[in-house]
Parts: C-alpha cells; structure tokens; sequence
C-alpha cells in the first residue's frame, strides 16, 4: 500500500482522523495527573520494630538479627540494611526492579508471623511499612495556637487533621511537635517502701480496674435488658482512688503511694516555626492523584479552617510541593511552546511560504497531542520527565515533515502539479525518513537495560520521545502529502526553475558549493583535519568534571547540630536558639523564607536524641535574592563557626527525591563506608579515615553517621543474693523500668479519645544518678533492699545505634564538598583512603554517589555501545550495504567535538543526564547524514550522474533541508539548554549534548561525509576495475601479475 498516495487521494478522511486525534488529545491533556516525578512503586520494604527502652547492642542481638535471618530467605532481595537504636530497629529491604511487591510484601508477612514467637513478648509487632515516591509529604504545614498547648496539640489531631484527611486525593497527616496529654502516676519511693508496694502491682491494679464488662442479659417484663459493669475511668479522681492491694485488712490506693498528674508526655523535642514554638504537620497524598489539584483544594480548607479558628488557631504552608511542580512543568511547557515556535520561524525563513510554513508547522501540535493521548492509554503522568520527552522531540517533531515538503516543494519548482509533486516527493524519501526514525527510536531501546531507579526514570522518558517521533512520522507520510496536494499551488511556468539548489539559498548555496568542490578536491586534507580537531577537543576533558546529577539552587539548606554526648534537652534548646538568632542575623533582607528549628529531632525510623538539633533554611526563589546559595552557605558558616561544644554541618539540599534517591537517601555527596564487627576498632578506624579526608581540599564536614559514647550504667544482679531473697533478674529489671522509663499501664478515655496513664517515680527521686542504688526492691516477703544490695551500678559508654547492610555491621562517614568539582574531590579521597592502614577483618570502600555513579556510567556506556550498534542494523538494511552506513556513522564520533565543546562552554558536567544525551545523540547526529547519502545513491542510480557530480549536486540538493532540520532541533531545545527556571537542571545537560553535538555533526555531514564518502567509492571503483580487467584478461589469455602496478595492467589489457 502507498501511503503517500492514498493520503493525497483522501484528503478528508485524512482530515477526519487527525481532528479526532487532536479531540482524543485535548481530552487526554484534561484527564492527565500532573506531578513532578512518575509514579514507581519503589522496590523497598520497611520493617520497623519497638522495645521501649532496650539499649541498641540489646535491640540487634534480640530483634534485628533474627528479623534480618528471616528475611534473607525472601525470594528477589538486592540488599538488607538495618539500624538499631534505642527502643527501635529499622530494617529496609531492597529488592530487585520489576518484582511484584504484593507477593513479597506477603512472603514477608509469613517470614514475620514464623519470627514472631522468638521476639520479645514486651516487645511490638513488626510494623511493615512499603515505600511508595507519592507517600512523600506534599504539603508541610505549620500550625501555631493560643492557650493550652495540650489543647492545641488535641485540636491538630482529632480536629484539623481529620478535616484535611476528609478532602479528595488526601491520604494521611502526620504531626510533629505540640504537647501530648498525660495521665501521670507519680510514685513516691518512701512511701513504696514503707507500705511495701511494688510499682508493678500498681500498673497491674490500674490495667485490671480501668475496663468495662458484658455481663450478659437478663429479662424485665418481658424484655431483654444487657447488663454492663462500668469500671472504666472518667476523672482522675477514679485512678487516684484505685486500690492497689490490701495491707493489714486496709486498702492501699494509688493516693497513698503518689500523686496523679493530668500532665504531660516526657517532651524529647522541642520545634519552632519562625522563632515561635508550633507544630509540623504533613501533608501526604493518596497514590495516583493530581498533586497540584490535592495542593489547591488544601489551601482553599486551610483558609476556612483559619476563618473558624481565628484567634485560637493558624496554619501556614511552609512548603508547597504543589508550587515547584507548577513551576517546573509549567517552565517545561513554555519551552516546548517557544521551541515550536522558533522552528515555524526557521521554515518561514527558508520556504518563505506561508501555507508550506503551516502546513509542516501543524506537524508539531498534532503529533504532541496524539503522544498526549498515548500517553494516558499508557497510564503516564505529566512530570518533568514525561514533558522532557516531548519538549526533547518538539524540534524533532518536523524533521521528517520538513524533507517531505522540501522535496515536494522542488518538484512543484521543476513544474509537477501538486498532487503529483506530493505523491512522487513523499516516496522519494519516505524510506530515507523512516530510516532516520527508526535510528532515533533504536537509540532508546539500550535504556532498558539501564537497571535501578535510573532505568526505571528514564524508560518514562524514551518512550515518551519515541511515541512522539513515530506520532511524527505517520504524519509526515499522511498528512503532509495530503495538505501539500489540497493546499499548495501549482507554480507558473515563470517560476519554474531547473537548478532548484541554486535558486533555493542563493549565496548560502552558492558558497557551499564552493566549499564542498575544494572538499571534493583535497578527501585527504579534509580527513586530517578533523581527525586533528576531534583529538584535540579530548584536551577539554580534564575541564569537564564528573557527577551523578547535576547540582542546582533550590534554595535549602539544612543544618545539623550535635552538642556533647549525654547533653539534656535544654541544653540543646538553648544552643539552637543561639544559633537561630546567628543565622538571621546573617541572612539578608527578602533571602529567608522560613525558618523550622527542633532540639532533639525524631522520625519514624530512628528515637530522639536530646544531645542533636537540625535547621531547615528555607530560602526565598533565586530570582528574589541578591546571593546564590552557595554564597549564603559560606556567610552562615563563618557565623556559626565558634559556637561553643556544638558541632555543626551545613549543606544544600534538595526537595527532588529522584536526585536523593541517586544518592543513597543521603544529603551528603561523599560517602566512605567501614564494614567490621567490633564496635571499638570501627570508631578508631572511621576517626582516622576523618582525619584522611580532612586533609583533602574541598571536603567539608566528615562526620560519622552514628555517636559512639553513649553514657550509661549498666546493672548487674547478683543471683547469689536475689535467690537468698526470693527474687529473680526480670522482677529487679522490671522495677528499675518502672522507676527510671516508666511504663503505660492503661488508657485514659475521655470523649472518645485515649491517653496513655503511665506508672513513673517522681522526678524529685529520679533526678541524680546518685540516687539510683537506693531505689527500693520488695521482695516475695514484703522485706524492703536498696537496689544497690542486690546488683552492681558499673558506668560505661555503649553505641547510640548500630547499622548493618547484609546482616554485618557497617558504618559510614559523610562528608560534604566545596569550592571544588565533585570528580576531583572523590579521587582525592580514593587516594587518601588508599593510605589508612586497616585492621583485620574491616573493610574500607567509597559509596553513596559516586558508588552509583560508576554503577549507572558503566550502564549508559554498555548503551551508548548497543545503540551505535541498532542504528548501524537499521541503516544496514536501509541501505543494503555495509560499507556506506560505516561512512554515515563517522558523524557519531565526530559529533563528540561540539559535545566537549559546549559542556566546557557551558560549565556543564558530564553527568547521568548528559550521558543520556549521548544515547539521544547516536541517534540524532545520522539522520541527516543518511538524507544526504540517499540522495546521492538516487542521483548516481537514477540520473546517472558520475560520483563526483552525484556528490556536488546530491549535497546541495539537501543543503536546505539538512539546514531546516538542524535549525529547527537545536532553537526546539534551546529553551532547555539555556536551563532556565525550576527543574531546568534534570533537562539542561541533556539538551546542551544534543544541540552541541548536532551542531558539530552537522559541518561533518556536510563536508567530511561527502570527503569519505568519494574516497570510499573511488576505493571501490578501483578494486572493480582491477577484477573486471583481470577477468577480460583470463577471457584474453593472458596472466596478470597479482601485485603488477595499476598502469602496467592497463597497458596489458590495451
């Protein structure tokens, strides 16, 4: 079937499918979720487990490594890494991309409920947790009231929670901060001892009082009436009254050993908002919804919320994910729209026809949309991934449109009618076209084998560009010979020109002329010098640094503070609002958006810790502030710099979880990694591999990722004694719980909400370490020891946490960079750690990012390679040959000139982007190349011009469209390349690649591939000359000589 043919005949129905394709797009477009980053399911598994008050060496040996055994058996797991802290452990599960997490997350839950029984029985059920991109906050709110701050805290749970969790595409909020409601039982040691009451009687006594019983039914004339024993408690009078047991026939109630506080829970942290203590609250979305329309419907309920709250409650947004989105789709859609834009203008000024202008201009809305539509069949978002793609392809939307109308558009000049011209044009180089198609789609087709969270990113992102190439293709071939044959007019004979190249560029063809005769005229010059200029642009590399990802100004900054160990809350508290105060003093009017400060900061996987406070900077748009943020990173450094026994680390950060996730989760760049056992050995080791990269310039901040020296006492019964006494380990154990931590014995319900009433010794009887060995044990006879009698109190130092990764301990050392290129401070490291001596059995090795980095350059080589190798298939088979797609495919090489070019130009780093810039390039830089060729095989074929005329005239010929094509690509991109505006850095390095390089490949197709072209076929002229005169010489009866001179054969054969 010939397409071209059957488009230019039924120019309505051609018209009928495409008004439907731009109806199913705009419908799409509506339909479509809008988000930053695509939806994964992250092949990660979190298993978190409690143990109130177990110090961490306690937590691995009871709860992490039998968890960790028993999911090692689970079928598809990459790596196991865990943390033990104090009362917790947090295991991550990583498994391999593409399994079905709902079978895993069931093999585990089996694993679990078989590890069940060899858990503590204290402790909590393994909480399993599945990490999921759109369970990250969207919105982080602020929430700041009068009055009672346990009433605040109350209204922010049960109130404003539960109305922002009502609202469409909402999934949860969490809260941080505030004040917790407690009911607290304060036992008084004297009294205890002298009543002879042990805490675990009166826990005992308030769980069994503290409930309500079904006691069954009974009949009252004639009906069923339930009887119910109310024992619950409603005032704190009930729990004060409560009797604890019953000594000399008198009853001991909870009064009588205490007091009841309507209190509040232990504060482990403190937070502020912009200087004023509040709450954090945040925002997470439900899977699958519209981030940007969630954001928008929070905002209008946070407005009503602050109307019927005014003057006792506030919220503010301090981050609006919503927001950055907006910008950076909305930055990525203007740039496709200025790119489109800027092509149209490019046809305009070479075709100089209006309707030739609309008609190839059409190509771009049209194909856009039909990818828009395909794009929602195929459950895609619009991202910043997604839209790359397609701005990536807009100025590659109207290549094939472009040589279809040119070729058109000469015949029309030769004297063809249109509808001839449109079907004789198309078919000319609708083979050449589909070929440089297909060699741009291939290219994409090596990212599947890019593994890990990469892959999985960009996979969204070819199959975006390859949906929109192929969309451009068809129409290319259908609409355009179509529109051509209806709107385009036949030219007067007046018009009519026979040497269309001249008379289409005028000078500009006229001096290429020129230059491709000397070209012609000297293959052997023109060869050395672009070899010469390709080894010398590898003179750039050392300029043209390393990274991952490409780093960017979002403006914030986090600051992590560590007093000494052992150091109390309000020591902290006070450090942190030093610092506080410091860092306003040095940022400068309009540059601080907002400030949230917390001395003793949790999260779900890990306790507080008293001795730690962290700094989140907000700092307003680049666009507002006089200094970048590097700038400010160095000022609030020199202030904090001399604040007294606070170690302090300040870096950027960044709110895109994708370059997080590249990262290892961390915000640190460098990563050193120390594997070993002994917990003594590791801290000496990891403080000289401190020391090493310390002496490296532009290392900042090496830290160890946990605190050893964790002070504390531990306790030693003597059995001897206790069996004299009647006692046992557990019950001395469970008493001091009960002193020190305390322990919840039962709910307090009041309005359909809990609080926990928690059994604790005063404070005044807890507060000095002193006063531990005198807290009293009451044995079986009622006989009252000091605690000192019956165990020893040795002080020691014990880790805060212990890490594992594959079920062996490990620790990391984090360190930041400045003023120098990442590349070279990692090699630096590498050499520096070369140097530390390490004991038997540890194990030093860098990790993090640049151990992802080598991960995912060798993969993108791995494809760059495979896609040399498709787009050589496909060309292979356009051609037929083996040779000329050889002489195509020195564009690839060569194109690397401009590559290194503009990366240096630029400032650019050769990162995970600008890698996949290359793929694209492989691709991209042939096409015209195989325009060009063809045209010369058809002018040698069909016109039967000699080589060299073939090479002049067939290079001229595409002189115009090989201009139109490279034009309209690189200003399609240069809104991209230019990166410009928030989530410019994920597209710039990868479009700066592609216009660079096209650029450069573009003078080698129209100079050095012609050159090569002639030296190979002159090469081949003469081996068949030589065969077809040794052949007429064997006819003749004559013998000649294998190695005998060219000229000498010839004289032979005369």
């Amino acid at each position: 079937m010939n397409l071209p043919r059957l488009s230019a005949n039924r120019p309505v129905g051609v018209t009928m499918l495409y008004v439907c394709v731009v109806v199913l797009g705009l419908v799409a477009m509506r339909q479509l979720a809008v988000d930053l980053m695509p939806e994964v399911d992250m092949p990660r598994i979190s298993i978190t487990t409690t143990y109130e008050g177990v110090a961490p060496e306690e937590m691995e040996s009871l709860i992490t490594r039998p968890v960790e055994q028993a999911l090692s058996t689970v079928t598809g797991l990459d790596q196991l890494n865990s943390m033990s802290a104090e009362g917790m452990s947090s295991i991550q599960a990583q498994f391999d991309w593409g399994v079905d997490l709902n079978e895993v997350v069931n093999d585990i839950r089996e694993q679990l409920d078989f590890v069940r029984g060899m858990l503590p029985e204290d402790a909590s059920e393994p909480t399993l947790f599945k990490f999921n991109l759109s369970d990250m906050p969207v919105v982080f709110l602020g929430l700041s009231g009068t009055g009672d701050a346990r009433q605040v805290r109350h209204m922010a749970e049960q109130t404003i929670s539960r109305r922002l969790e009502r609202l469409p595409g909402v999934a949860s909020v969490d809260i941080q901060g505030g004040r917790v409601r407690e009911l607290q039982v304060q036992l008084a040691a004297d009294r205890m001892a002298a009543l002879g009451i042990t805490p675990s009687e009166v826990t005992m006594a308030l769980s069994r009082e503290n409930r309500n019983v079904s006691a069954g039914d009974m009949l009252e004339t004639g009906r069923e009436v339930l009887i119910r024993a109310i024992g619950e408690f409603e005032r704190k009078m009930d729990v004060e009254n409560t009797i604890v047991a019953i000594r000399d026939g008198r009853p001991i109630l909870v009064r009588d050993v205490g007091r009841v506080d309507d209190g509040i829970r232990e504060l482990t942290n403190e937070l502020w908002i912009n200087g004023d203590p509040g709450m954090r609250m945040y925002v997470m979305k439900q899977s699958g919804s519209n981030t940007v329309e969630v954001v928008d419907r929070l905002k209008r309920e946070i407005d009503a919320i602050n109307r019927d709250y005014a003057g006792r409650a506030e919220i503010t947004i301090l981050m609006d994910g919503a927001e950055f989105i907006r910008q950076a789709v909305n930055n990525v859609q203007l740039g496709a729209l200025f790119g489109a834009a800027l092509a149209v203008l490019v046809l305009m000024f070479f075709l100089r026809d209006m309707r030739a202008t609309l008609i190839v201009g059409a190509a771009i809305p049209i194909s856009v949309l039909a990818t828009v539509a395909l794009m929602y069949f195929n459950g895609f978002t619009l991202n910043v991934i997604s839209l790359a793609g397609i701005a990536l392809g807009v100025g590659m939307l109207v290549d094939g449109s472009i040589v279809v109308l040119e070729s058109i558009y000469r015949r029309l000049h030769e004297g063809e009618r249109p509808t001839a011209a449109a079907v004789a044009g198309t078919n000319e180089v609708a083979m050449a076209i589909a070929a440089g198609t297909l060699t741009t789609v291939a290219v994409f087709l090596p990212v599947v084998f890019i593994s890990g969270f990469a892959g999985i990113f960009f996979n969204q992102l070819a199959i975006t560009v390859s949906f929109a190439l192929l969309c451009a293709l068809f129409v290319a071939l259908t609409l355009i010979p179509a529109a051509a044959a209806r709107w385009l007019r036949e030219v007067p004979k007046s018009r009519q020109v026979t040497d269309e190249c001249v008379a289409a560029l005028g000078p500009v063809d006229m001096a290429y002329g020129r230059m491709i005769e000397w070209a012609l005229g000297r293959p052997g010059l023109v060869m050395a010098t672009a070899v010469v200029l390709l080894l010398g642009s590898f003179a750039l590399v050392p300029i043209i640094g390393l990274e991952l990802m490409p780093e960017s100004d979002e403006g914030q900054l986090n600051m992590r503070v560590e007093m000494p160990v052992g150091a109390p809350l309000d020591a902290t508290t006070g450090t942190m609002k030093e610092i506080e105060d410091r860092v306003r003093g040095t940022l400068r009017p309009g540059e601080l958006d907002s400030l949230i400060t917390t001395a003793g900061p949790e999260s779900w996987w890990r306790p507080a810790q008293s001795n730690q406070g962290t700094m989140e900077i907000m700092l307003t748009p680049l666009t507002d502030r006089s200094r970048g943020q590097e700038e400010i990173l160095a000022s609030i450094r020199h202030a904090v710099d001399d604040v007294p026994a606070a170690q302090i680390q300040l870096f950027a950060s960044s709110s895109n979880m994708m370059m997080r996730m590249m990262r290892g989760g961390q915000d640190a760049r460098l990563v050193v990694e120390i594997r070993g056992h002994d917990l003594d050995q590791g801290d000496e080791l990891a403080q000289r591999v401190i020391n090493a990269m310390a002496s490296v310039p532009g290392v900042v901040h090496p830290r160890i990722d946990r605190e050893s020296g964790q002070l504390e006492r531990t306790l030693r019964v003597d059995r001897a004694r206790l069996a004299e006494l009647g006692l046992n380990g557990s019950q001395v154990a469970d008493a001091v719980e009960h002193y020190v931590l305390g322990r919840v014995a039962t709910k307090f319900r009041e309005q359909g909400d809990e609080f926990d009433i928690r059994v604790q010794l005063q404070p005044e009887d807890r507060l000095r370490i002193e006063q531990l060995p005198q807290l009293p044990i009451v044995t079986p006879r009622g006989d009252i020891v000091p605690l000192g009698s019956v165990a020893s109190i040795n002080p020691g130092e014990g880790p805060l946490s212990i890490n594992r990764e594959n079920q062996e301990r490990y620790m990391q050392v984090l360190a930041g960079i400045d003023g120098r290129r990442f590349s070279d401070v990692a090699s630096d490291v590498e050499a520096a750690l070369a140097r530390v001596e390490t004991p038997y059995g540890f194990t030093i090795d860098m990790g993090g990012e640049l151990e992802e980095q080598r991960q995912v350059f060798v993969e993108l080589l791995i494809g760059v390679l495979l896609a040399v190798f498709l787009v050589y298939t496909v060309m292979a088979v356009q051609f037929e040959s083996l040779v000329q797609p050889l002489v195509i495919m020195t564009a690839v090489p060569f194109s690397l000139l401009g590559v290194l070019l503009t990366l240096a130009v630029t400032g650019t780093t050769l990162n995970m982007n600008s890698f996949l810039g290359l793929v694209v390039l492989v691709g991209i830089v042939v096409n015209n190349a195989i325009v060009l060729v063809d045209n010369v095989n058809r002018m040698r074929r069909d016109v039967g011009c000699t080589l060299r005329e073939a090479l002049i005239r067939g290079s001229r010929r595409r002189l115009r469209p090989i201009l139109m094509t490279t034009l309209t690509t690189a200003l399609g991109l240069l809104p991209l390349t230019l990166g410009i505006g928030e989530g410019s850095e994920l597209q710039a390095p990868l479009a700066r690649v592609v216009v660079g390089g096209l650029l450069a490949s573009t003078l080698i197709t129209l100079i050095f591939v012609p050159s090569l072209y002639l030296l190979v076929e002159r090469g081949r002229e003469r081996r068949r000359a030589i065969r077809g005169r040794r052949k007429a010489a064997r006819k003749a009866g004559m013998h000649l000589p294998q190695g005998a001179p060219a000229m000498q054969r010839s004289r032979v054969q005369a």
